[in-house]
């Protein structure tokens, strides 16, 4: 997906979604970034994240962007 739509569907710059990407990328995420025409940010469906654990105030706060259609197959486990 481009920087520009990802930019859009968050309603944010692309300045900041470049940033986020990096950040991701650097605390292992398998983020995949083109530039130039027909570039855009992928991430690796190969590759595998550690679970992340949030407390009900986190996952109140960012239960809302499951709704946006660049977040796929968000899996919300209750522990």
């Amino acid at each position: 997906m481009s920087l520009a739509a990802l930019a859009r569907d968050f309603d944010l710059s692309e300045r900041t979604i470049s940033r986020d990407l990096e950040r991701l990328r650097l605390s292992g995420v398998p983020v995949d970034v083109a530039t130039g025409r027909g570039g855009g940010a992928v991430i690796d469906r190969g590759g595998s994240i550690p679970a992340i654990a949030f407390d009900l105030r986190e996952i109140a706060a960012i239960r809302p962007i499951s709704q946006f259609p660049t977040v796929q197959r968000v899996r919300w486990c209750h522990v």
